[in-house]
């Protein structure tokens, strides 16, 4: 009795521990997510600004004023963030097919081939898993520049396609399929490529779902790779801008973050049931149940529907019109107020007021992608005069176009359309 008694307790320790350890690993991404339905100023307010940290107030599991504007700002209103997904996509899904038609094709010929050189270039392929991408890197860009390719997009893809770790796995596995049955396929008149197609490869499925997850994770992710061969920013994939993430893109950083999610979970969700076998010896995949096949049927309509309402809506300029605030602008003058000449004054109309404070939204126009506000609190501001009329300022301001009114507020760092200047 006491012995059973003490199993349950420690297994109750254990499953405590274990939930507690899930929670650490997870509330990085509940944060994400619950961050990305904020306001840049709550942000801000709870969190610090990117480059100050110690102005974090403390952490908020929710957000107090929800709003979509940041999920608005990336998706309607500039095509900026959905050109990086999908140059993602452009980068990714081609080196994940290329990586398993060339490993898969490796393997085989690996566990066909039964002379004594097998040993010495599979040793071979183990050697340079080892090795860290960022040596061979240089060697990458010498060829991409050597073949003319340095600055285009074939360049990622093509250093990307060959990866002996897909070959490691893939020959791991084939090993595990009995010489009896290619016997049998070469007594019934099967050559290699039937063997290949019809016999090696179904058995390899589980394998194969297991290393295009770890591809797709891996080259969705990359950092090295673009900065390295890529000179034009506007193709960097998504994972660049993450990287990059500037103290006045916060919000929008927090909401591109939960799209950025998406691709990985979704193609988890089809092959969940293949990963595990995936890594096993001669495993089969574990039977698909009812409630797996309705998780792919969601996943997959789900999957669809968002690539369809991203492509109308990346394509629509009627569309991000409709959700891009008008503004109406000014800029400092010169005036006199009470008797007094300044350089520089703004009509009351230009200071704004919510539950943080008073600030001025200023202006900011870019070549390609459009204008954009950001907030600037009064406090920060010199003021030298103030009327109920007139705000005179401080000479030597670094930004001269303001917002003066507007349909809808527009949040900070969202996209405006400017009626008149």
């Amino acid at each position: 009795m006491k012995r059973r008694l003490s199993l349950t307790a420690g297994r109750i320790a254990l499953t405590v521990l274990l939930s507690l350890l899930a929670v650490g690993v997870l509330l990085p991404t509940l944060l994400t997510v619950t961050a990305s339905f904020m306001p840049q100023r709550e942000i801000e307010y709870h969190y610090g600004t990117a480059d100050n940290a110690a102005d974090a107030d403390r952490l908020a599991l929710y957000p107090q004023n929800a709003t979509a504007e940041q999920y608005t700002t990336s998706l309607l209103q500039t095509p900026h963030y959905l050109m990086r997904f999908f140059n993602s996509l452009w980068y990714t899904l081609p080196i994940t097919l290329g990586q398993l038609t060339l490993a898969s094709m490796a393997a085989y010929s690996l566990y066909r081939c039964r002379n004594r050189f097998r040993t010495g270039v599979y040793f071979l392929y183990v050697l340079l898993m080892l090795l860290p991408y960022q040596v061979t890197l240089l060697p990458h860009y010498l060829v991409a520049d050597t073949l003319g390719l340095l600055g285009s997009r074939w360049a990622v893809v093509l250093s990307g396609i060959a990866s002996p770790f897909a070959v490691f796995l893939l020959s791991r596995h084939m090993r595990q399929i009995p010489l009896a049955q290619v016997e049998a396929a070469m007594l019934d008149g099967a050559d290699e490529r039937r063997i290949f197609t019809r016999i090696c490869l179904p058995q390899c499925r589980p394998t194969l779902w297991a290393v295009s997850m770890l591809i797709f994770a891996e080259y969705w992710n990359m950092i090295e790779q673009p900065l390295v061969l890529l000179e034009d920013p506007s193709t960097y994939p998504l994972s660049i801008f993450l990287s990059q993430i500037d103290r006045s893109q916060t919000g929008v950083a927090f909401a591109v973050a939960v799209l950025f999610m998406v691709p990985p979970l979704l193609l988890f969700g089809f092959g969940q049931r293949y990963f595990a076998a995936g890594f096993g010896a001669a495993d089969e995949a574990v039977p698909r149940t009812r409630a797996s096949r309705v998780f792919r049927t969601a996943v997959a309509v789900g999957a669809a529907a968002g690539l369809t309402v991203l492509w109308i809506f990346f394509g629509n300029t009627a569309l991000h019109t409709r959700f891009t605030p008008q503004v109406t602008v000014t800029t400092p003058t010169a005036a006199i107020v009470n008797d007094t000449l300044y350089t520089r004054v703004l009509p009351r109309e230009a200071i704004h007021t919510d539950t943080y404070g008073r600030y001025v939204m200023e202006v900011t126009t870019h070549t390609q992608d459009g204008t954009t506000v950001q907030y600037v609190d009064y406090e920060a501001v010199t003021v030298l005069h103030e009327t109920d009329e007139w705000i005179a300022l401080a000479e030597g301001g670094d930004w001269t176009t303001v917002v003066l009114s507007f349909d809808r507020l527009p949040p900070e760092n969202s996209y405006v359309t400017v009626k008149n200047e």
